[in-house]
């Protein structure tokens, strides 16, 4: 890319270096952080999917074994795991509804 210079010569910047040109609204690394920003919400997701079917396979072991504690364990398990599920798939649509509410 090319940028005017004061003395009206040109300079060249390599985009790989981390330089933003004036007005691109963009920092330096954003993009390495949106990155590990969309990593941390998949792990997440895989988490809690886990966890549902651990909470699941508690219910159900309990349940057929006649133990009460394991299956109420495991019931109260997927019920949050659920909720968990929930709570992070709405995220991003929290985050731009209350940036959203604050920038008004």
């Amino acid at each position: 890319m090319t940028y005017g210079g004061r003395g009206g010569g040109r300079a060249e910047r390599d985009e790989a270096s981390g330089v933003c040109p004036a007005g691109s609204g963009g920092l330096p690394g954003q993009d390495k952080l949106q990155g590990l920003v969309n990593g941390l919400y998949s792990w997440s997701l895989i988490l809690v999917l886990a966890a549902l079917v651990v909470a699941a396979i508690a219910w159900a072991w309990g349940s057929h074994s006649n133990h009460h504690g394991a299956a109420s364990a495991g019931r109260r398990g997927v019920l949050l795991g659920f909720g968990a599920a929930l709570l992070v798939g709405m995220a991003p649509q929290l985050v731009n509804f209350f940036y959203n509410v604050g920038r008004r």
